[in-house]
């Protein structure tokens, strides 16, 4: 058996469809032990969004409501290196929107 994967926060780009299947995704490997994670913290707009009504506030979960580009410009503002053989901050991008990731980074 595989030993779990060890992760700090991880953020998920959007609450619809994708957003809610990779949070939840993350709850259940969390909860097989496959996974474990600080928090996941969702960013959507809408306060209503999907994966807080199907998902709902967990300990280990939260939900950041923000424009994508106001909240990254918070996030990667404020990043500093990963500490050598510490858990990392994880960040899952919406598939259709490959264009915000290089937006962010560049």
């Amino acid at each position: 058996m595989s030993e779990a994967i060890t992760m700090r926060d991880v953020v998920v780009i959007g609450g619809g469809c994708y957003g809610t299947f990779y949070a939840g995704q993350l709850a259940k490997a969390k909860a097989k032990d496959k996974a474990d994670y600080r928090c996941v913290i969702v960013v959507d707009q809408d306060e209503g969004c999907r994966a807080r009504r199907e998902l709902g506030e967990a300990p280990d979960r939260t939900f950041e409501v923000s424009d994508w580009t106001a909240y990254f410009d918070r996030y990667l503002g404020a990043a500093r290196r990963a500490i050598p053989l510490e858990p990392q901050d994880y960040i899952v991008p919406s598939p259709h929107m490959p264009h915000l990731m290089f937006e962010w980074v560049v």
